[in-house]
């Protein structure tokens, strides 16, 4: 470990001391190193892997950073460093514990539970940030979004039995959601493109968000709306207290609706991907989950079912 602490700190050239693992997966390796004043960081080192993930995380913390400038309760992640011919990067260390410990340690507390519901309206507010500053007029959807929901809406209408009815009525075609989605006219927007509870970190009056590998500039901030979403829906709480949440995440989105036809598209997106993986698991207690699910939340789309977030819906013409 010693001689990679050597080469990180010489290809980024900082001071480091202390390094240590956080976690491997096949796209990079994750490490907790310290910088000479103490404080620490975090340094990804993407390897061999596509040289543009490295570089799109780089540009999604700067801008990241930009709108925790004008946003108070956002808690900051910075670029220390970034070196492109080696695929690595440094950031700053967030502190703080999940935002999912956090919403399940409220349950009992009323004070927990108020603070995790203003967290809830500053993720909505990051979300109403990440689309008034990069949106994109003119612009299309990226394929690789059809690509998936073909892939994913293929893979469940295999599963014996209940895949077809799963997919519900009408919607079983996920080409056509997307090509109505991108016909539909609503620019494409930066996204997140992993936004579940796991990857906020809340630490006192603030929240704030890691793990930008997964952004993209030509998709939608709803894709981290429905992502959200999901993730609330698949916590247990209470039905009350969930509708808290979604409701202070609905008020950060503030005044922004958009076309029903988009909703519906990145609706079905994150349903069909959740229950995919959860019949694929093989395994007993995510079938259950699944049976709950769609007893529930997973539904296919139905937006007098969408809660708060239906207030964003605007109806096509």
């Amino acid at each position: 470990m010693s001689d990679s602490l050597t080469e990180y700190a010489e290809a980024l050239d900082m001071p480091l001391s202390g390094l240590s693992t956080i976690k491997r997966n096949k796209y990079c390796a994750i490490y907790r190193a310290t910088l000479r004043d103490g404080t620490a960081c975090v340094i990804k080192d993407y390897g061999e892997s596509d040289p543009r993930l490295a570089k799109l995380e780089a540009d999604a913390l700067t801008f990241y950073d930009s709108i925790g400038e004008e946003l108070p309760t956002l808690k900051r992640c910075r670029l220390l460093a970034y070196n492109e011919k080696r695929n690595v990067l440094a950031m700053s260390f967030m502190e703080g514990r999940s935002y999912t410990q956090l919403v399940y340690r409220s349950l009992f507390s009323r004070k927990r539970r108020a603070r995790a519901v203003a967290h809830a309206r500053t993720l909505g507010m990051l979300l109403h940030e990440l689309y008034e500053r990069r949106h994109t007029p003119g612009g299309e959807l990226a394929d690789f979004m059809r690509e998936y929901m073909e892939y994913v809406s293929g893979r469940l209408a295999r599963v014996p039995a209940i895949g077809r009815r799963l997919l519900g009525r009408g919607l079983s075609d996920g080409r056509t959601l997307f090509e109505e989605a991108r016909r539909c006219g609503e620019p494409p927007s930066f996204c997140h493109g992993d936004y579940v509870l796991r990857n906020a970190h809340a630490d006192g009056e603030g929240v704030g968000l890691i793990d930008w590998a997964n952004t993209s500039a030509d998709s939608h901030i709803l894709n981290d709306v429905y992502n959200f979403r999901t993730a609330c829906h698949n916590m247990f709480l209470p039905p009350r207290y969930r509708r808290q949440l979604l409701a202070a995440f609905s008020e950060g989105l503030g005044s922004l609706h958009f076309d029903i036809r988009l909703h519906r598209f990145f609706f079905e997106y994150h349903r069909r991907r959740w229950l995919m993986l959860k019949l694929y698991a093989r395994r007993p207690w995510p079938w259950l989950q699944v049976l709950r699910a769609v007893l529930t939340f997973a539904r296919p789309f139905d937006p007098a079912r969408l809660g708060p977030l239906a207030a964003h819906v605007r109806t096509a013409p």
